[in-house]
């Protein structure tokens, strides 16, 4: 009997499920990697420069990798800023599933 048997789930469920493990922690291991010097550019440059650019797309990746959203654009820049800065995420990103 396969793992995914034992526990109930069909292949294409298995499947599914470890596609969707593996976009979780390319998401955590994007922001831990990237999330100071996105906070220092959010902090410091201007809303319409390139850099604040680049870091609201790589935000958005990581959130939308974490999250499983197929489309980032979904969720809006208020949203990326405020969570890039919360207490919620420091929690998340130090291994507080709870936070998540």
């Amino acid at each position: 009997m396969e793992l995914y048997e034992a526990e109930g789930l069909s292949k294409d469920a298995a499947r599914e499920l470890a596609i969707a493990n593996q976009r979780v922690d390319r998401g955590l291991t994007s922001l831990n990697d990237n999330l100071d010097d996105w906070k220092t550019s959010l902090e410091k440059t201007n809303k319409t420069s390139a850099e604040y650019a680049e870091t609201i797309s790589g935000l958005r990746d990581s959130f939308s990798d974490l999250l499983n959203i197929a489309d980032g654009n979904e969720l809006s820049l208020e949203w990326i800023e405020e969570w890039a800065n919360s207490a919620d995420m420091t929690a998340i990103l130090d291994g507080d599933t709870e936070a998540l």
